[in-house]
């Protein structure tokens, strides 16, 4: 499973692999904005999907009154991370374009490469590679002028998951490498995981299992250092995977198993589905 990397922004928060930048909120009314978005924020991160939209639309309208143009573009690049992880792209698409425009107007070079970050992840679920690329790389270079190591790593990733998606091999590992060094200079464990696991499944395609398997466990063990759920549900998934793919049938069980745990403790429902088809063909060939 390859993890490519959305701008999520609360207060700035790249999801799954996480920043923060304060946003200085002023008054009452901008302190229960800022209330609400760590409340939708924490929403978000545990699945529930309808309650942090809910909470960034109520956050948005107080930002929106106020006159508070950085927190609400915030506030509406999130509304398009719901609306992406619901699947309804076009929608995702205006509330990006619409906080990459009032960006753009008051000079907020970090929450523009946000914003094109997340749109260049639009059409690469378009499958519109080029487009996709061409707004990773107009982030890369805001990263690069403004020297924010961290979405630097970030786009390098993404860049990478594109190469990878074609079959550049080659290029995502330089990617994925450049990204993880980056994650490791600036101390960010939970996006060295998502490298990590996209290393490991380069080593994995090309028949490496040790190299592999030793990538996929970095990454376990970062993500239960930091007890990222969601993380860990990943990694045993992806080390499942690996068993069942060298026919190591009980060993995969085991972590399909464990991952099922987590994510019904989340409550992920789309996660559960998937752990109990593979528990289901593998309890079927170990009969």
């Amino acid at each position: 499973m390859v993890t490519k990397i959305a701008v999520l922004a609360a207060v700035l928060i790249v999801s799954g692999c996480a920043s923060k930048k304060a946003i200085i909120l002023e008054g009452a009314e901008g302190e229960k904005a800022k209330s609400l978005s760590s409340k939708a924020f924490s929403r978000y991160k545990s699945g529930n999907l309808k309650e942090a939209l809910n909470y960034y639309q109520e956050a948005l309208r107080i930002n929106e009154g106020i006159d508070n143009r950085e927190a609400a573009t915030g506030n509406l690049n999130n509304i398009g991370s719901i609306y992406e992880a619901e699947g309804d792209a076009d929608m995702a698409l205006t509330y990006y374009q619409e906080a990459l425009r009032i960006n753009r107007e008051i000079g907020n070079q970090k929450g523009m490469a946000g914003n094109l970050n997340n749109i260049g992840s639009i059409y690469e679920a378009k499958e519109d590679t080029d487009m996709a690329l061409s707004y990773y790389q107009k982030a890369l270079e805001i990263d690069k002028e403004i020297k924010d190591k961290r979405g630097l790593a970030v786009r390098l990733n993404n860049i990478g998951f594109i190469h990878h998606s074609l079959g550049r091999s080659e290029e995502a590992l330089s990617y994925y490498q450049e990204a993880l060094a980056i994650n490791k200079e600036t101390k960010n464990l939970e996006a060295q995981g998502c490298n990590l696991n996209n290393l490991a499944g380069i080593y994995k395609e090309r028949g490496d299992i040790e190299k592999a398997l030793d990538y996929y466990r970095q990454a376990l063990s970062i993500d239960k250092r930091i007890e990222n759920q969601k993380g860990i549900s990943s990694d045993l998934t992806n080390i499942g995977r690996l068993y069942e793919s060298i026919k190591e049938f009980e060993m995969a069980l085991d972590y399909y198993r464990r991952a099922l745990k987590i994510n019904e403790r989340l409550g992920l429902k789309e996660r559960i589905a998937k752990d109990l088809d593979n528990i289901k063909r593998l309890e079927a060939i170990t009969r």
